[in-house]
């Protein structure tokens, strides 16, 4: 990426049994200033997500796509974000899963370093977590083995 070139990114969100979770992500990635589309990959799911992402794509029809598998049938994440990957209009491409979410500046660093160093072709970050309930903390502080950031 060069200097003169604008780093825009597709946010490819593969959504199944998430009707609680994905209007959240969706406002996570659209508040982020790189991102010029959300891309919704529903992918059969058996609650209401379906009609969760049709009112988001609905409500921001230029920035919030949705997509389906042609056969409407349910083809797990891996094929979900490659459906994605297809539909995206833009030269970088960001995977959220639908339960989870972006803080704010999640790409400012990301344009920074593609913007310094022309022969990067992708950046990867690290996750942080959230502890939601006590019993969480007490999982986290346990000292048991978890992922490492």
């Amino acid at each position: 990426m060069t200097q003169a070139e604008p780093f825009v990114v597709s946010v490819v969100i593969p959504v199944y049994n998430a009707e609680k979770f994905v209007a959240r992500a969706v406002a996570s990635a659209l508040a982020q200033p790189e991102v010029g589309e959300v891309v919704l990959v529903e992918d059969q799911s058996p609650d209401q997500a379906l009609a969760v992402c049709q009112r988001l794509a609905a409500e921001q029809p230029d920035r919030v796509r949705l997509f389906r598998h042609p056969d409407g049938r349910n083809h797990g994440a891996g094929p979900s974000r490659n459906l994605g990957i297809r539909q995206a209009r833009f030269p970088f491409i960001a995977f959220l899963d639908a339960d989870d979410y972006y803080l704010p500046g999640r790409f400012a660093r990301d344009a920074e370093l593609l913007r310094e160093d022309p022969t990067l072709d992708g950046v990867y970050n690290a996750i942080g977590a959230d502890i939601l309930d006590e019993a969480g903390r007490q999982w986290w502080t346990s000292g048991k083995e978890r992922p490492r950031t």
